[in-house]
């Protein structure tokens, strides 16, 4: 457990250096997942979004925008896809543990579901994709509203707008 923790924490160091130095890892485009696994991330979700969604206090801020992800081109949609679990898992539920027991627990479900849609193996990437400019934009727009915010706040607000990624998940895979 401390090896995994370990691994987690590297890479979000790793992941923070690159950005920092405006070079954003890109992970390996091999994502596809299934309308099964898009339904099972949106029943677990579906649980827990009103009292979640309740808790957002930034209603006029907007991290995920559903007119910007589809502006991005189908070459970058994997792409994009990718980096968006990657930031959900190493950023908002890794820090799940600051909100209450339900939504924990629910992060945990989805944690381990984003990560099996991403790569067989438990959370690795392998950097071999690259977004375009479009792509690159809506991310950074997306991190740099998450970091504005205060920790537990922000987590709140990416929690509440899960069901506009997994929207967008459904309506293109």
């Amino acid at each position: 457990m401390k090896r995994d923790l370990l691994r987690v924490v590297s890479m979000i160091v790793m992941y923070f250096n690159a950005a920092m130095a405006g070079v954003l890892p890109s992970p390996t485009c091999d994502i596809s997942p299934t309308m099964e696994d898009i339904i099972h991330i949106r029943e677990i979700f579906d649980a827990m979004r009103s009292s979640v969604q309740q808790q957002d206090k930034y209603i006029h801020l907007q991290m995920l925008k559903t007119s910007s992800m589809q502006s991005i081109p189908p070459s970058e949609r994997c792409c994009f896809l990718k980096h968006i679990i990657h930031f959900y898992v190493n950023k908002v539920f890794i820090h799940s543990d600051k909100l209450d027991t339900l939504h924990h627990i629910t992060a945990s479900k989805i944690t381990n579901l984003f990560c099996a849609l991403r790569n067989p193996k438990p959370c690795q990437f392998n950097i071999d994709c690259s977004c375009g400019d479009i792509t690159m934009h809506e991310l950074k727009s997306t991190k740099d509203i998450f970091e504005k915010l205060a920790l537990k706040k922000a987590i709140i607000k990416a929690f509440g707008e899960l069901d506009i990624l997994i929207d967008w998940m459904k309506m293109l895979f």
